[in-house]
């Protein structure tokens, strides 16, 4: 698990989302109020308050509200690999249950003056738990061995069809079999593997240079371009805020 960045609040009038490309990681937003529009494709849902969404790493999609009666929420940013979460989830939050205590526990934690990443860290590891143990699917057992032949090996120069045929398929047909499981290709699943591996490392003092030497990439540069575009930040700007984890 990944936290990349958090909040809570009421938003702008004029703020909206609107992800042309699946951007990799997930918005989680537990919603307090607003009017609120989710759309992806031909598709249109009104969300609901008193609801936690999860919305789709590997799908594109826009969200928006009216200015009249604004989003408030508590809002995440997570990468979930190995899992991808592929469709929006939708879980309402009973009072008193587990997951309500424990979102309640982040909105306290950010309006507290004295508040640090690193608390909101642990609390979004405890959400993350429970997700993944009630909600967030699996995948087919076909794919079990190779996510996780990906997960342990993904700092290595693999190539896609090493992997498939280690596997024993054709490099076409398994591109078009992960595809349809986990909706990314094996190539894009690899890279976020990779930057998940590089999150770490960067959190446990590592330079951005040697992280990106030790995940795979040519340079600094690459490393920096691909984090960017993922995480919508820095790899440097990502490391300083949780600068003080053990």
């Amino acid at each position: 698990m990944i936290l990349i960045d958090s909040g809570f609040g009421r938003y702008r009038p004029q703020w909206g989302v609107n992800e042309l490309q699946p951007c990799g990681f997930c918005r989680v937003y537990y919603l307090l109020g607003g009017d609120i529009t989710y759309r992806e494709g031909d598709t249109t849902q009104k969300l609901d308050t008193g609801h936690l969404y999860i919305f789709p790493a590997s799908r594109s999609y826009s969200i928006s509200h009216t200015a009249a009666d604004r989003i408030k929420c508590l809002w995440l940013h997570i990468d979930f690999l190995p899992t991808v979460v592929d469709s929006l989830l939708q879980i309402p939050v009973l009072p008193q249950s587990s997951l309500y205590f424990v979102l309640n526990a982040m909105i306290a934690q950010m309006q507290d003056a004295g508040k640090t990443d690193l608390y909101l860290h642990y609390l979004a590891e405890a959400l993350v738990q429970y997700l993944q143990a009630k909600h967030l699917h699996s995948y087919p057992r076909r794919l079990e061995g190779i996510i996780a032949y990906l997960q342990a090996h993904c700092r290595e120069e693999l190539t896609v069809s090493q992997v498939s045929s280690r596997f024993g398929y054709s490099t076409e047909y398994f591109i078009r079999m992960f595809h349809q499981s986990v909706h990314l290709t094996p190539h894009q699943y690899l890279t976020g593997c990779r930057l998940h591996a590089a999150a770490q490392l960067l959190l446990q003092g590592h330079s951005v240079k040697e992280t990106a030497l030790l995940c795979g990439f040519r340079d600094a540069k690459t490393f920096g371009r691909c984090f960017r575009q993922r995480y919508l930040c820095a790899p440097s700007q990502y490391k300083s805020r949780y600068l003080s984890m053990p």
